[in-house]
């Protein structure tokens, strides 16, 4: 079921991705689907190795349909997913706050990650914008929360509950 949803997920992300670069080509530095998706399965998922490669499938999808260095994205989220995984396992995080703060947090982590990547690898220099990171991490959780809001008016339930299969000796 978790890789159902996770394709599904993807599905849409990759949808937006595409309606927003054909309708506002530059709303997309300001906003990052795939970060949702990935924070959204990490603090539900039960198995960190599912986190691992649903986050490297979907950087993956996301360097596919971007300019970025190839495979910064997947590496980025595989991080951010195994971070938010990880402090879930220990935590117990559940509600909005704790997911938005997730949120945000894996959205400026995955910047940083691409930016010092990019900036290790590429020889021209790249400049260091807070301004668009905090921006874009701003635009991402709230839209990520307004989603989460959305998918628990959907569907009844809290729907970043950890699920049954939660393995506690991480």
């Amino acid at each position: 079921m978790t890789i159902l949803r996770f394709a599904g997920g993807l599905v849409i992300a990759v949808a937006i991705h595409a309606t927003l670069n054909k309708v506002a080509p530059g709303s997309l530095v300001y906003f990052n689907p795939y970060v949702i998706l990935v924070t959204y399965q990490a603090m539900r998922s039960g198995s960190l190795a599912q986190v691992i490669a649903l986050g490297a499938l979907a950087g993956l999808v996301q360097d596919a349909f971007s300019i970025s260095l190839a495979g910064a994205n997947a590496f980025a989220l595989t991080l951010c997913g195994y971070a938010v995984a990880f402090i879930n396992a220990k935590l117990v995080l559940r509600g909005n706050a704790s997911f938005g703060a997730c949120l945000a947090g894996s959205t400026f982590g995955a910047e940083l990650i691409v930016w010092t990547l990019t900036s290790i690898l590429v020889e021209t220099p790249i400049p260091f914008a807070i301004d668009i990171w905090l921006a874009r991490t701003l635009v991402t959780a709230l839209f990520g929360l307004l989603l989460l809001q959305s998918l628990r008016l959907v569907l009844g339930a809290d729907v970043v509950a950890p699920g049954q299969q939660r393995r506690r000796d991480w």
